[in-house]
């Protein structure tokens, strides 16, 4: 029997009670004060604390890398190594993020471990209760006087911002707009989008009056209170701290008539903007009943659709209204809406028509502004019933365009809007056009055309191919008909956009035609266009 690995663990064992021994018999005694520095007493849900440790060596002897621990409720979560001379002091500091309200002791201890020979641990921890309290509930109404001209009010969260942002950006679909501010939202949006991944939830409303503009923007996060100032230096504003009433608000002027202040209060960074007469700073402090988004609509029975909640807007001017809500499932992201705006007689569906108990649906396919087909898509249904325009989008990937059309209609019926309904009639006005023929009859089916050709020669053609194309390089289909002089044939062909087949119910395409045929043995390429609304 071999002994060495016996004998290894021997030398090991004793190695470390060597050192055990030498630390505890031969290492001078320690005296070690720990004290933590001026700190908050409380702070809010989604913000942070920075609290000072100090570390002191009351005796002569060096200490050499000794661990601190942070400890929050008794369970560790942080350790620290620092480094003290004789009769000395180290400092550092332990930020704790307030995640979740509640009661929380932080507590500082020194040699947690006890590997050093310290002789009274009654001075090497320090502790205090630290209250994280709730942000309270967002009013940002508040702020607004009464009898606008026209009013909208959005709630999202940092993805439903995010979210928001896309589909207005790609496809126009507005309703989520925080304010009616433009320069405003200069600055807002691009601090936002920087700050998106620290924030939690951002409240908006915005009031236009006979000759005032209001905006009030309340954010709770992981941010700090003065990033709307902040923001504001970085436009090249000059800011300077105001009192106003029991506040202290950082109040900035953003160029001809509007005024900003920012201040924070109740867990929320908070913004009011002005443009107008007035100035942000005389309305501050000032305490208004608001009821022009007293109306909502119920969008509870959509939640059986596997969804959550991730932003909502109202809109009201000059009698009427739009309220919309917007949903992520977990193969969607779906935006709701219902309002009077955009009721009309003409009830023309450049779509799918579909009809359920007496209803009519309309749905196409919605292509962003580029014009291009991307990995997503957005496909919307619309119902007019009641004198209502209810409608949902739903952005999916490009290969579920074809059966979205009905699960949207799934939503709708969800929304519970039922009654006497508009009845679509089907708009196709899809135009054609190839040199040296008379093209009519487009259709764009699931990414092919087709279409038909009469010939405006005498000459026999014979048909070789066509390739049609969004962008980017032709695909060539090969054709095999014959045209003789002055009759029809009918052409279809596998339109793409950059070398990838464009699928779905499309809207809105303008493609390219490229037709080589052979007449009276001479080899000829004529190009077109071809128009999809």
């Amino acid at each position: 029997m071999k002994k060495e690995p016996y004998l290894w663990a021997l030398l090991i064992i004793a190695i470390a009670a060597v050192s055990v021994y030498f630390r505890y018999v031969y290492s001078p005694s320690l005296a070690i004060s720990v004290r933590l520095g001026g700190h908050q007493s409380s702070i809010y849900e989604f913000n942070s604390t920075v609290i000072p440790v100090v570390v002191s060596n009351l005796g002569g002897s060096q200490i050499r890398n000794m661990s601190i621990g942070m400890f929050v409720n008794g369970t560790l979560s942080g350790v620290y190594r620092v480094s003290v001379p004789g009769h000395g002091e180290a400092e550092f500091n332990f930020t704790y993020v307030g995640k979740y309200p509640g009661l929380y002791n932080i507590t500082a201890v020194a040699d947690p471990g006890r590997l050093y020979n310290i002789g009274d641990r009654n001075l090497t921890h320090d502790g205090f209760d630290l209250q994280v309290l709730r942000i309270d509930n967002a009013s940002p109404s508040e702020l607004m006087p009464g009898d606008p001209i026209a009013y909208n009010e959005s709630d999202m969260s940092a993805l439903g911002y995010a979210v928001s942002s896309y589909l207005y950006e790609n496809y126009s679909e507005g309703g989520f707009s925080l304010t009616r501010i433009k320069n405003l939202n200069s600055l807002l949006y691009p601090m936002l989008n920087l700050s998106l991944p620290y924030l939690n939830s951002i409240k908006a409303v915005s009031a236009v009056y006979s000759n005032q503009t209001l905006a009030s923007v309340w954010l709770s996060g992981f941010i700090k209170p003065s990033i709307v100032a902040d923001a504001a230096i970085g436009k090249g504003a000059n800011v300077v701290n105001e009192t106003v009433g029991n506040m202290s608000i950082a109040y900035a002027s953003l160029g001809k008539n509007l005024t900003l202040c920012s201040w924070y209060s109740g867990g929320w960074t908070k913004s009011l903007a002005a443009e107008g007469s007035t100035t942000c700073n005389e309305i501050v402090g000032m305490k208004f009943s608001h009821g022009a988004s007293d109306f909502a609509f119920n969008f509870t029975g959509i939640n059986a659709i596997d969804t959550g909640t991730i932003g909502n807007f109202t809109s009201v001017s000059a009698g009427s209204y739009d309220y919309g809500r917007l949903f992520v499932s977990n193969k969607s992201i779906i935006f709701a809406s219902v309002g009077n705006k955009g009721v009309v007689n003409d009830s023309g569906c450049y779509g799918v028509l579909d009809s359920f108990n007496g209803i009519n649906y309309c749905s196409s396919y919605v292509l962003d502004k580029s014009g291009s087909i991307s990995n997503l898509s957005l496909v919307r249904t619309t119902e007019y019933v009641k004198g209502l325009n209810v409608s949902a989008s739903a952005l999916v990937n490009v290969s579920m365009v074809l059966d979205q059309a009905s699960k949207n209609i799934g939503i709708l019926l969800a929304l519970g809007f039922g009654g006497q309904s508009l009845n679509f009639t089907p708009e196709v006005r899809n135009v054609c056009v190839i040199k040296g023929f008379a093209c009519s009859n487009a259709i764009f089916d699931n990414g092919t055309i087709s279409f038909s050709l009469r010939s405006q020669s005498n000459q026999t053609i014979k048909l070789d191919s066509i390739s049609c194309y969004e962008a980017g390089q032709a695909n060539v289909s090969r054709l095999s008909g014959v045209i003789l002089g002055g009759e029809v044939a009918n052409v279809s062909a596998s339109c793409y956009n950059y070398g990838t087949r464009l699928t779905g119910l499309l809207a809105g395409l303008n493609l390219h035609l490229a037709l080589n045929y052979t007449e009276g043995g001479a080899n000829i390429e004529t190009n077109g266009t071809a128009t999809i609304v």
